[in-house]
């Protein structure tokens, strides 16, 4: 079984690194890429993936406000928030929405 993933991102360079750590992972397929957070919905219900990598920091909805309407909209497809977040408040409302599995591991400097 292929697991079908959907990159979400407003940076290039995010979805770049994304796709070079996944590319040729056997049992993996990238089946698309949105830029805007308008574009995520529409594409998602169009190739159906399994898996969605998003970056919170989209352009016009807040990463939050996605990842409900995906919920609401997508309930099957899997979500792995990514950000750059040390505010609890922040990963606490995130894992308020739809707790499944979480994983939070906080960045360092």
């Amino acid at each position: 079984m292929t697991i079908k993933i959907l990159l979400a991102g407003r940076h290039e360079s995010m979805r770049l690194s994304l796709r070079s750590i996944l590319a040729g992972r056997e049992g993996l397929s990238i089946v698309g890429e949105a830029v805007a957070d308008a574009e995520i919905f529409g594409l998602a219900r169009g190739v159906s993936p399994d898996l969605i990598l998003l970056d919170v920091e989209m352009p016009d909805l807040t990463g939050l406000e996605v990842i409900r309407r995906l919920h609401q909209e997508l309930p099957e497809v899997r979500i792995m928030a990514l950000a750059i977040h040390s505010d609890k408040r922040f990963v606490r409302e995130t894992l308020n929405i739809r707790p499944t599995r979480n994983c939070w591991e906080p960045l360092t400097r």
